[in-house]
């Protein structure tokens, strides 16, 4: 028996160095320990929504920091998963071919040739396989594949273009960004607390038991990214029984007294390029916020009591509401074309407006008076006011963080309550117009012309 070994060294997958925290059931254990018999009365004795906030998220840090500390760990990127053996065997002999005859050679080219129509069949048959059916069930997923298929990476190094002898590096494009956003409501007036307050009476209803907060707890994707508080989703999805009791009472407490906390109020924002090689920082990029989980369960009970008093004021066009969508949005504007075109003699014309920066340029005085004139009680616009004033953001590229800049307008994209705001303040546009669709800061206009 003769063993033949390859001189050639075998193919490491790239590693990557990433900063996780270990989440896995055992080492969530002591943690659980810790948790089921501490006592929160120190935070149930405090006056001040401001302070019982500020303790809560002292203590979660620290603990979380202790007993779940972040470590630095290496990640393997793992093969495509239409990358199968037989092809990989291809593209060694394809490179090889390249390394000792060159890339005009026959054999290189024939080798070249069968791996890209091996590698086309491949994402066709993974294609049909395992990702088609997904188009229904999980659209967010089926996205996901569809650009890993394309060869398309949102972790490419898009901001390469942007960068320059004046903004050198990351952090740097992070500051002029964040510069950016904040400059655009600067001149803004700024919301200001009325001193003379004519109802402080917050109706009982308005206030919530641990058993709402439990329910909204274990609704929580553990999947999605952290807020700026870096608490792990998980951490408040697993123990939503130990903690539904502390977080009732920092709402309780902040709606009575109509504050909403400072550290509550700051989001991170992730610029995300608009083309694939963007040249301005103005023009070619959009962004998320990641705001904290907490503040968006905080946001989802005021959400239901808001809405349960807008419901029957708010455009039945504005497809942006809870219950509609915009599948609901396509759906009857293509109905309204169709049954119009029916009639031969009958054409339609469209014309389709969306906001340029829109929910970076709302102005906060006008949200406020536009939901004191729709009828909402004051102790929810009194709330909302707070959720709104003095937010502050930083810009995040990469792993560089730009400084924190507080922002005289504009809503956060990424929280819950923000949706329907900006749907408050479009209410009145073309309500006397009957071919209309809104959705958000998107509009369509159509008119059928006999």
């Amino acid at each position: 028996m003769v063993c033949l070994k390859s001189l050639n060294p075998p193919l490491k997958p790239d590693k990557v160095k990433v900063w996780k925290r270990d989440l896995r059931e055992s080492s969530l254990q002591p943690f659980g320990r810790w948790i089921t018999s501490f006592d929160w009365s120190d935070i149930f004795t405090r006056n001040a929504c401001e302070d019982k906030y500020g303790k809560f998220n002292d203590i979660m840090s620290d603990v979380i920091d202790i007993l779940l500390p972040l470590k630095r760990t290496k990640v393997t990127k793992c093969d495509k998963p239409w990358l199968t053996s037989s092809i990989k065997e291809l593209i060694i002999k394809r490179q090889k071919a390249l390394h000792y005859y060159g890339k005009n050679s026959d054999a290189y080219k024939l080798w070249r040739n069968q791996d890209q129509q091996s590698i086309k069949s491949a994402r066709f048959k993974y294609y049909a396989q395992s990702v088609e059916k997904l188009k229904t069930s999980n659209p967010s997923r089926w996205w996901k594949e569809i650009k890993s298929l394309g060869g398309i990476s949102s972790k490419s190094c898009w901001y390469n273009q942007l960068l320059s002898n004046d903004v050198p590096n990351c952090h740097d494009l992070a500051e002029v960004f964040n510069c950016f956003l904040s400059g655009l409501t600067s001149h803004f007036t700024t919301l200001t607390r009325e001193e003379e307050q004519l109802d402080f009476n917050v109706p009982g209803e308005y206030l919530i038991d641990a058993n709402k907060v439990y329910n909204e707890l274990r609704k929580i994707k553990t999947n999605k990214s952290p807020g700026p508080d870096m608490i792990p989703n998980k951490i408040l999805k697993v123990f939503a029984y130990e903690l539904s009791p502390v977080i009732t009472d920092i709402y309780n407490s902040s709606i009575i007294q109509d504050v909403f906390p400072m550290n509550l109020k700051r989001s991170i924002v992730v610029p995300i390029h608009k083309v694939s090689l963007p040249q301005s920082v103005e023009d070619d990029l959009r962004h998320i916020s990641l705001t904290f989980q907490i503040s968006k369960v905080m946001e989802g009970f005021t959400l239901t009591k808001l809405f349960a008093q807008m419901e029957s004021k708010l455009d039945t066009k504005q497809f942006v509401l809870p219950g509609k969508s915009t599948t609901h949005a396509l759906t009857y504007l293509l109905h309204t074309i169709l049954s119009a075109l029916e009639n031969t003699s009958c054409s339609a014309r469209l014309f389709f407006a969306d906001f340029k920066k829109g929910f970076d340029l709302v102005h906060h005085n006008i949200i406020i008076c536009e939901l004191k004139n729709l009828g909402v009680h004051p102790a929810i616009v009194r709330w909302i006011k707070a959720f709104l004033s003095n937010l502050e953001q930083c810009v995040r590229i990469e792993n560089s963080y730009s400084s924190w800049k507080k922002t005289n307008g504009g809503l956060p994209q990424g929280t819950k309550l923000g949706p329907l705001l900006f749907a408050v303040l479009v209410n009145s546009l073309l309500m006397d117009w009957p071919g209309r669709v809104k959705f958000v800061d998107d509009t369509t206009v159509l008119e059928i012309i006999p």
